[in-house]
């Protein structure tokens, strides 16, 4: 009997299924960090066997979204101040070569797609009847970052950046965090564009730098303020 689906397409391995079910949770905030990982519970919940759970688990490990915790178990990922410091380090690193790559590299029509994505961000931010959620807005922010690393002309810079996003997504889970300016943050992001859009190599590095060290800034006190909530 075949193994394809009525679309001629074969199912996803349920390690597979399983991986995506728990990373979407994870990095929505559904399983919250610090939350321990229980195979039977989790397999349970996605109607499933322990084996594929446990693959699943193992591979979000590696990719930094879980971690082991004092029990020997495996807990979604908590970020330290000191992690934080050296994700935004990789993340500025990439992010200089990414809009530096642009600026030499990015057709017109890649150029256009970066500004397709802000000109949804405005329209959001200036139409009330179009007014973005949370989650909508990160999923745009997301893909102006990656817009401009798929610009780059360097075919190794998109997967390395995926890794940091999604790590910095989970933070920003971890601090409950809502952009309290998101007009400024696009502003920023107006401007980084129409600095690639330019091909001004200086300019562009520079406001990327300013804008992701502003963030790291952001995050950072806020950790600050919930742990010492927490300890009060």
């Amino acid at each position: 009997m075949s193994n394809e689906s009525p679309q001629g397409k074969r199912p996803k391995p349920l390690y597979e299924q399983a991986y995506e079910k728990l990373r979407a949770a994870i990095l929505s905030g559904e399983i919250v960090p610090g939350q321990r990982m229980v195979e039977s519970s989790l397999a349970e919940r996605l109607a499933v066997s322990r084996t594929p759970i446990r693959e699943a688990m193992r591979q979000l490990q590696l990719e930094g979204l879980l971690q082991l915790d004092q029990q020997g178990g495996l807990s979604v990922t908590r970020f330290s101040p000191t992690d934080i410091a050296h994700l935004y380090e990789c993340r500025i690193a990439l992010e200089r070569v990414a809009v530096s790559g642009a600026c030499r590299h990015a057709t017109p029509l890649q150029i256009k797609r970066i500004d397709l994505v802000l000109t949804q961000i405005e329209a959001a931010l200036y139409d009330r009847a179009l007014k973005l959620d949370r989650n909508q807005f990160l999923s745009l922010n997301r893909q102006f970052h990656r817009q401009i690393a798929e610009s780059s002309g360097n075919p190794w810079l998109l997967g390395l950046l995926d890794q940091i996003l999604d790590k910095i997504l989970l933070f920003r889970v971890q601090l409950h965090r809502e952009d309290a300016d998101v007009r400024e943050m696009h502003e920023q992001h107006r401007q980084i564009y129409t600095a690639i859009a330019h091909r001004d190599i200086e300019q562009a590095v520079h406001l990327i730098s300013r804008h992701l060290l502003a963030d790291q800034e952001r995050g950072l006190i806020r950790l600050q303020a919930l742990e010492l909530s927490q300890e009060a």
